[in-house]
């Protein structure tokens, strides 16, 4: 099993989503379980995932052990990625796709906006369609943006 103990600690819920994406990319790569702290622990003051998304049946707990696997540089670390070991604690920024594209159809499911958040701006989308404009109205914009460009390049000139 691996864990992201500070999940929460190393910034906000941006990058709380990367920091997830990863563990699981991770940890399905090499097909071992996973962890995340509790939703009610109190000590890690930014922890927001469980608030905002529909995570499922994620194993929440601290994982007890003392290995703790970072990242080498601020891009993706291919070498953490391919040879992490089990029984190891996460740590890092992890914000590179790469990390969990593998796994893009599962992030998708976990990060599914709770219906509390999800209703309202399904009304305000609504709401908003009848101010959508026809695809000629849209047409006519593009070609005076277009000539607008052109004027703009050949004053320069």
């Amino acid at each position: 099993m691996i864990g992201f103990n500070h999940l929460g600690n190393l910034g906000r819920l941006g990058n709380q989503m990367f920091e997830f994406a990863a563990l699981h990319g991770i940890a399905t790569k090499h097909g071992y379980d996973y962890c995340i702290p509790p939703r009610n622990y109190k000590g890690i003051e930014n922890y927001s995932l469980h608030d905002a998304f529909e995570l499922g049946s994620v194993t929440e707990k601290f994982l007890e052990t003392e290995k703790i696997v970072g990242e080498r540089h601020f891009h993706f670390d291919e070498n953490l990625f391919d040879e992490c070991p089990d029984d190891a604690i996460l740590w890092g920024f992890f914000q590179s796709e790469k990390y969990f594209k593998h796994v893009e159809e599962d992030i998708r499911k976990f990060y599914r906006f709770k219906d509390e958040f999800l209703a309202p701006c399904q009304n305000m989308i609504n709401q908003m369609d009848k101010y959508i404009v026809d695809d000629t109205d849209y047409h006519e914009w593009e070609s005076y943006f277009l000539k607008f460009e052109e004027f703009k390049y050949k004053k320069r000139l």
